[in-house]
């Protein structure tokens, strides 16, 4: 998991890509993407596992050969 966005923009920018909207911000300052950190973690954790998947799969696919 990442850590915060240096700006409010690039947590938005992030946010795009996770799929959902809006960014918010931390005591300490830092911005991270989503509307809330649990939103944030949700989908930060669905595409971890959609990333293990897919290395599993690549990695099957090599091993088939």
């Amino acid at each position: 998991m990442s850590s915060g966005a240096a700006s409010k923009a690039a947590a938005l920018r992030r946010a795009k890509e996770l799929g959902c909207s809006g960014a918010h911000q931390h005591p300490n300052g830092g911005w991270m993407a989503c509307e809330t950190h649990e939103e944030y973690e949700r989908l930060e954790q669905e595409q971890e596992e959609k990333s293990v998947l897919s290395k599993m799969r690549d990695f099957q696919g090599v091993r088939d050969r």
